[in-house]
């Protein structure tokens, strides 16, 4: 598997595990990976997941551009309040094919070199072992009670 087939797979299971009467996955994206909307909110709520794919023969999860350009890293520099709260990654690995749901700021705690910067930047990958990983009805089951 890879990160696209790994998003896919997180997308079905969010289609057939969230009331699609009140939650819509948007399929195109630009902004972070999975875009959930909560159409039972006056203001429409938006809730952002971006997705990253662990294989043993890869040395790093990686995120952003190789300068420390990029949507995820000027998000996790800024600490903005709107994606603390409706951000989260889903972190696979093939190891173990469970899911690890993190916040902005535990992403943020496993960065490569402590800090999100003008470099390369990548998650710790022993980061995976620090997090229990979650079954599909686990995953789902957290995700649901985030966005309430």
């Amino acid at each position: 598997m890879n990160e696209t087939e790994f998003e896919n797979k997180i997308r079905d299971l969010l289609k057939t595990g969230l009331d699609s009467t009140r939650y819509y996955i948007m399929e195109n994206k630009k902004i972070v990976d999975i875009v959930i909307v909560d159409k039972k909110i006056s203001s429409e709520k938006l809730y952002f997941i971006e997705v990253k794919y662990e294989k043993e023969n890869n040395r790093r999860l990686g995120f952003g551009q190789k300068n420390g350009r990029g949507l995820q890293p000027e998000i996790l520099k800024n600490h903005f309040n709107y994606f603390e709260d409706n951000m989260r990654w889903i972190i696979g690995t093939e190891k173990d094919n469970k899911y690890r749901l993190l916040t902005n700021q535990e992403v943020r705690e496993n960065v490569s070199g402590g800090i999100v910067g003008k470099k390369y930047n990548g998650i710790q990958k022993k980061m995976l072992d620090k997090y229990n990983g979650l079954s599909d009805k686990e995953l789902i089951e957290n995700i649901l009670q985030w966005l309430k």
